[in-house]
């Protein structure tokens, strides 16, 4: 499949511009900061706080922290694989080995705090991932069950009609049974042509028909328990298997966090709904709560809109970030594999600053709507040593209530702009 195509901002002749990632070559400067995702592999040479999400390449869901080599002998463009045997480990002398180096972001990985820049070292099928693409594609997938067990069968079945006709044709012959006396063709002939029929006889040709059918209705039962299987064998390799080893993010989750209470002054409340998708409502819990009733809990989020108490606590959060969550037509393929369009939310930036600004929209907080009131004047990245981030905005037109420092234990009326901390 094609590689996926994004831009990229490059500075080429002193100039910084956006150009298509399939136009990056090796040797380009490329900018990078929180929501890019690099066009290929990027030796970094400044960094401000860098993290990229290496899930597509090694799985782990926690984004990983990027540096700048400072000693030239350290930039050795080794190869680091992961080692299951502990003579490799012993030679290392680590206890983990690691598949990605910590000077270097991968084609394909997405940045998901701060910024830097670096030089493209390789683009394409040259990258990490590429590599990676072209070993799947050599990988042979092998028999299934249920072809190796027909195999068998069929082998088993050849002997043994071979094996049978030829008795047939030995009795045959040396007895003289069986053959047409009134034929003038010799009885070895006769019996040959005996033996060969009924080795074919003996071949089961309504065998792969009943096959199919039984794995055909094996798909449809999955198809109702909202299974979707692309391939007849499929069915039979499934359900002959015992134990599946697996990494649990990105495969039986969706690698995505999602807000599911809220704290404030006290009182907690749930929010409901699921990815990043605005679907849902939050409605307060606590011991008078009607948690579990849905028609009471969609009456209690109505009341929390109007009562606007979780407002200012959520404009903070959405001004304090660099995430984004929007809808977006994505390319997918369908059952048939055919080519296919549809819209669905994608998030760039922080994983916990997306759960918030999702949250934020259920209740209809919007950044873009934000940004029509609000200015930012000031912003001071997360950084290791903080470990906050914070923003100093200024309210451009008269809001209807006060926005408060999510640190503060009130909101002060009458000011014109705000600092956040998170």
């Amino acid at each position: 499949k094609a590689l996926q195509v994004t831009n990229a901002k490059v500075i080429r002749d002193g100039v910084e511009q956006t150009i298509e990632g399939t136009d990056v070559v090796p040797g380009d400067l490329t900018l990078l900061q929180t929501g890019d995702s690099a066009v290929g592999d990027i030796r970094l040479i400044e960094v401000q706080d860098l993290e990229a999400n290496e899930a597509s390449l090694t799985g782990e869901s926690e984004p990983v922290r990027k540096i700048v080599y400072q000693n030239y002998a350290d930039l050795k463009d080794t190869e680091i694989t992961h080692s299951s045997t502990a003579d490799a480990n012993s030679k290392s002398g680590n206890d983990e080995e690691k598949l990605t180096l910590t000077n270097v972001v991968y084609m394909g990985t997405e940045i998901t705090n701060g910024r830097g820049r670096g030089i493209v070292i390789h683009t394409g099928m040259g990258t990490k991932i590429g590599h990676l693409a072209e070993k799947l594609k050599s990988v042979d997938s092998g028999q299934s069950p249920l072809k190796a067990k027909l195999a068998l069968l069929g082998m088993r079945l050849g002997m043994a009609s071979v094996f049978i006709s030829a008795v047939i044709f030995v009795i045959g012959v040396s007895t003289g049974r069986g053959a047409d006396k009134t034929s003038s063709d010799p009885i070895w002939l006769q019996m040959l042509l005996v033996a060969v029929s009924l080795t074919v006889a003996a071949v089961p040709e309504g065998l792969p028909v009943c096959v199919t059918m039984s794995l055909a209705i094996g798909m449809r039962h999955m198809t109702e328990k909202k299974a979707l299987v692309r391939k007849l064998a499929s069915v039979e390799t499934l359900g002959s298997t015992s134990i599946i080893c697996t990494d649990k993010t990105g495969t039986l989750t969706c690698g995505k966090m999602t807000t599911v209470q809220l704290w404030h002054f006290g009182q907690a409340y749930r929010v409901t709904g699921q990815g990043y998708s605005p679907d849902g409502i939050i409605y307060p819990i606590g011991e008078d709560s009607w948690d579990g009733e849905e028609e009471k809990n969609a009456i209690a989020f109505e009341q929390v809109k109007q009562e606007r108490k979780l407002h200012p606590i959520l404009t903070a959060f959405v001004l304090c970030s660099d995430a984004t969550v929007e809808l977006e037509e994505v390319d997918t393929e369908t059952d048939r594999g055919e080519e296919d369009t549809r819209r669905e939310w994608v998030g760039a930036g922080n994983m916990t600053e997306r759960a918030l600004v999702v949250a934020a929209r259920k209740l209809g907080i919007e950044r873009k709507a934000l940004l029509t009131s609000y200015k930012e004047s000031l912003q001071n990245p997360f950084s290791s040593k903080r470990k906050m981030m914070s923003v100093v905005v200024e309210r451009l037109d008269e809001a209807k209530e006060p926005i408060s420092n999510p640190d503060s234990t009130s909101a002060v009326p009458g000011v014109t702009g705000g600092a956040f901390s998170m």
